[in-house]
């Protein structure tokens, strides 16, 4: 217990502050000391101001809200190159969309525009971040200051749309005023590799991830196994044992759901172990979504955290897409229940 109180960016502070010393005494590298120095600090003070993850932290951003102005209705913008004036009901709504890096080759970019409706041209980036931590709270935020929908590209094509009404609006209150339209049936099949169950006010549901992309995973193992020949087999073990582990238990790691009228658990499982989970009060869930076809995924997003349930297969994320999305409707108030 002590040691979840200590905070993640003080322990980062304490390696960066080794990281710094070992340049300077043991190095001795003056400059790759200062870099590193100035590198820390930012991301140690992100960590810090933000409650961010050190991935969170260390992801770039561009930030592009500084060049409209909009008033009265009307938009404006200014990128001190351009500048030109369009009414607000010229535009679409603020749509989020995830873009893979085409020219830095650095993961994907999660992009918020202003889209409009006949030219693409005055179509306004407004932030973009290599993480989604915060997006959706952002992206929220920017359609309602705006006065229009926020649009939703999932990537698999089709486009969601939530009216303003809808921005301040959990997933719960959505689905219990009909807006969504996805009930589950409970006679319908289940996927193998799920299993549901409901007892003691609690319902559960343990999700057992897709295997093979993590076999696709054994081929560059197996062809550094082939690249090291003439090299002993002690040698080749010890090269070999500690990514085939890693690979091992990431693919033993499955997922578990528990829902309650107040709160809904996520938490990975290995094997009848479960680990520690993070909990969230059901009315902050603001999205459930299916990701993808073929390799998918549910995210079930907050208005600064998403869990991403990955890989699964088609079905099985359909049909945990519908059942959370009705457990989160049906629901008893907490209130209520005996």
């Amino acid at each position: 217990m002590a040691f979840k109180a200590i905070p993640r960016w003080l322990l980062v502070a304490v390696l960066c502050a080794l990281g710094v010393y070992a340049y300077v005494s043991v190095i001795e590298d003056l400059i790759g000391a200062a870099f590193l120095g100035v590198f820390s600090v930012t991301v140690v003070y992100k960590m810090a101001t933000r409650d961010l993850t050190l991935s969170e932290a260390m992801a770039n951003d561009d930030d592009f809200t500084d060049q409209i102005t909009v008033q009265d209705g009307v938009v404006y913008f200014d990128d001190g190159q351009d500048d030109w004036s369009e009414p607000v009901t010229n535009f679409d709504g603020v749509l989020w969309r995830v873009e893979r890096a085409a020219r830095d080759k650095t993961g994907t970019w999660n992009i918020l525009m202003l889209v409009h409706r006949t030219d693409s041209k005055r179509s306004i980036t407004l932030y973009r971040s290599q993480t989604d931590y915060g997006m959706r709270r952002r992206w929220s935020e920017m359609a309602l200051a705006i006065g229009l929908p926020a649009l939703r590209d999932s990537g698999d094509g089709n486009v969601t749309r939530l009216e303003v009404a809808d921005l301040t609006r959990s997933v719960r209150e959505r689905a219990r005023q009909g807006r969504i339209a996805d009930f589950f049936d409970q006679q319908r099949e289940v996927p193998k590799g799920l299993t549901w169950w409901h007892a003691d006010g609690m319902v559960s549901v343990v999700i057992r991830k897709s295997r093979w992309p993590f076999l696709l995973g054994l081929v560059p193992v197996l062809f550094l196994a082939v690249m090291l020949p003439n090299d002993p087999l002690v040698v080749k073990l010890v090269i070999l044992s500690l990514p085939t582990a890693i690979l091992l238990v990431w693919m033993a790691l499955d997922y578990r759901i528990e829902m309650t009228p107040e709160n809904i658990t996520m938490r990975r499982t290995l094997g009848v172990l479960a680990l520690p989970g993070r909990r969230y009060p059901l009315n902050a869930i603001m999205e459930v979504l299916k990701v993808g076809d073929m390799i998918a995924s549910v995210r079930v997003e907050t208005d600064r955290k998403v869990l991403k349930i990955t890989p699964l297969s088609s079905k099985k994320a359909e049909w945990l897409y519908v059942f959370l999305i009705s457990a989160l409707a049906t629901a008893p108030e907490p209130a209520t229940v005996q």
